[in-house]
């Protein structure tokens, strides 16, 4: 029992890893668009 535990942690902390990764993403979009268009940075996503 003891091993399903540590199992399940490791399943939840990859996936609040990976809503941080999108959140962060979603960040930046959304502050490059609020600084408007910029032709340097328009292909980086």
């Amino acid at each position: 029992s003891n091993l399903q535990i540590r199992e399940t942690s490791l399943d939840t902390k990859s996936v609040s890893e990976g809503h941080l990764k999108r959140n962060i993403v979603v960040k930046t979009v959304e502050m490059r668009d609020g600084e408007g268009t910029h032709p340097e940075t328009s292909g980086i996503i």
